[in-house]
C-alpha cells in the first residue's frame, strides 16, 4: 500500500546530494523532490530538470521556510551542517543531515537540546558505514 507522499527538499547537489536525489526520485515511492538548492545555481537548475516540478533556491533558509518542503536533506558541507539543521528545528521540519551533525561538540549539542525542546524525533544523521560489516 503506498502511502502519503512526502515533499522533501534537498540542500547541496554535489556527489552526495545528486545521489540522495536520484534515490527518492526513483526508489522511495512515497518521496517527491520539490526543491533543490545548491550554491552553484547551474548545478541547481540541471538536477531540477530530473526531478519534474521541483524548484531550484538560491537559499537553504528560503527553501527551508517555503510551505512545499515537508522534510530537509543536508548534504552541505560539513561546517554548515549544524545551522541548517537548527534552521529545519526552528520550524519543525523534520531533517537528514549527512555526518557529521557538527563539528564540533558544542554545536552538536546545540541541535540535541534544540530538538529536545521542540518535543519529537525530527532530526536522523546519515551514516550508513555503521552497517557496512567490512567497516565494523
Amino acid at each position: 500500500m503506498k502511502g502519503r507522499e512526502i515533499r522533501v527538499g534537498v540542500i547541496g547537489i554535489g556527489k552526495m546530494g545528486s545521489y540522495h536525489i536520484r534515490n527518492l526520485a526513483k526508489r522511495v515511492s512515497n518521496a517527491r523532490v520539490v526543491a533543490v538548492m545548491d550554491v552553484d545555481q547551474a548545478n541547481a537548475n540541471a538536477i531540477t530538470a530530473e526531478c519534474s516540478g521541483s524548484k531550484s533556491f538560491t537559499s537553504a533558509d528560503a527553501l527551508i521556510t517555503n510551505p512545499d518542503v515537508e522534510a530537509v536533506v543536508i548534504t552541505t558541507p560539513d561546517q554548515t551542517h549544524a545551522e541548517l539543521t537548527l534552521a529545519c528545528l526552528e520550524v519543525y521540519k523534520p531533517g537528514l543531515c549527512e555526518k557529521p551533525l557538527a563539528t564540533n561538540v558544542e554545536n552538536a549539542e546545540r541541535v540535541f537540546q534544540a530538538e529536545v525542546a521542540k518535543g519529537r524525533r525530527l532530526v536522523q544523521v546519515g551514516f550508513m558505514r555503521e552497517f557496512d560489516p567490512p567497516h565494523r
